[in-house]
């Protein structure tokens, strides 16, 4: 695996919104499942946490150098670039676990890593299960971390008050047995809330100039969604909306109008389900603005585009007269005329033009908000 993925998995460990992670913790790899095909998890992690920031500085090899990383922890998606390669992160509480999915970017592509942490109740031990899919393949981790200086709980009775306490003076103190984990009954069904937002992407360009009422839109997924740790809704999954609202700009006045309707969302097994979801957000690509509200994408003003264009007009009109007027030995009249006459070219023009259509081109990412709560089948689901 290249040293700039192993630098990456590294830093994905590195992250924590609660006190109780804050520490040094060090992997215990007898503990630990590691799979042979990821990369070799941080055999030391050091997290700092201050406000909604942590610091995490994660040491992997003997003699490698530290890989420093720093996260938000407020809920709004985290970004960095290193050496090319992009990482975009976001975080949530899941109860007393955090979820932690990120998109890597490089030049060979993209990947997805997923991670569940969850500390143990006396707060020696770190457990981070973690889910790398690449390429249509899948591994799976389940990385044990110790924290330094961390005692064991003693639930024995406690002493006689005229007998002395040991056992905070021992050097070495017996660590107690790992307890095995509580079988919990397999999930059948899993949800993702309505008003869950889901990043898609324009697969073709639209415009309201061209645009008519219930032509086809085809999106996919950019982020993937995720409920109580597993996977549900993979990137690259199909959406298909139509156009709900389109209105070209008119010729004095107004402003081109489109609107998408999210109609039904497509898993890679066929797996289908209806929707009626509306826009509620989108980058700065498209040629227009937002309205949250209604839905519906507007294109920009046109009356920078009027002025200028009888600015150049009136300019136009001025050199002719001027020409015009020295010929006859009137100059100054000339440049008058002639720049009245080219103003009043201008604003007719303006007139009979059309003010600036509403444009989403290829590849413009738009955010789409469920209407309905989508439930799945552990059946039905792709991984």
């Amino acid at each position: 695996m290249p040293a700039r993925i192993v630098v990456l998995v590294l830093a994905a460990a590195c992250l924590a919104q609660s006190g109780e992670f804050s520490g040094v913790w060090t992997l215990n790899a007898t503990r630990s499942v590691i799979s042979p095909q990821a990369a070799p998890p941080g055999q030391i992690l050091k997290i700092e946490h201050e406000a909604n920031t942590v610091l995490c500085t994660a040491t992997g090899t003997p003699g490698a150098a530290p890989v420093a990383t720093s996260y938000t922890t407020d809920g709004k998606e985290s970004k960095s670039t290193v050496g090319g390669v992009t990482r975009s992160s976001v975080v949530k509480w899941e109860g007393s676990a955090l979820l932690v999915n990120t998109i890597v970017r490089e030049d060979s592509g993209q990947y997805v890593i997923m991670e569940r942490w969850r500390a143990s109740r006396d707060g020696a031990t770190l457990t981070i299960r973690r889910q790398i899919q690449r390429n249509g393949s899948e591994s799976e981790s389940t990385l044990i971390y110790e924290k330094d200086g961390a005692r064991p709980v003693i639930t024995e009775a406690q002493p006689a008050a005229s007998q002395p306490i040991l056992i905070e003076r021992q050097a070495a103190p017996r660590r107690l047995a790992a307890r095995p984990p509580e079988a919990k009954p397999a999930k059948e069904e899993y949800a993702i809330d309505a008003g869950t937002k889901v990043p898609v992407r324009l697969r073709g360009s639209l415009t309201s100039k061209s645009a008519q009422l219930g032509d086809k839109v085809y999106l996919e997924t950019v982020f993937p969604v995720v409920s109580e740790g597993r996977l549900i809704i993979p990137i690259g999954t199909e959406v298909v909306g139509v156009v709900s609202h389109v209105k070209r700009p008119g010729r004095r006045s107004g402003r081109g109008e489109l609107a998408i309707r999210f109609e039904t969302l497509t898993m890679s097994n066929g797996i289908t389900r209806d929707l009626r979801a509306p826009i509620g957000g989108m980058d700065g690509n498209s040629k227009g603005e937002l309205d949250r509200d209604e839905g519906i994408v507007k294109s920009e003003s046109g009356k920078g585009r009027d002025a200028k264009t009888v600015g150049k007009t009136t300019a136009a009109g001025a050199s002719v007269g001027s020409v015009a007027g020295a010929a006859t030995g009137r100059w100054g009249t000339g440049v008058g005329i002639g720049a009245a006459g080219g103003a009043a070219a201008g604003a007719l023009g303006t007139m009979m033009q059309r003010g600036p259509d509403a444009v989403l081109p290829s590849g413009t990412i738009l955010e789409m908000v469920l209407d309905r709560t989508l439930q799945f089948k552990v059946a039905e689901l792709v991984y």
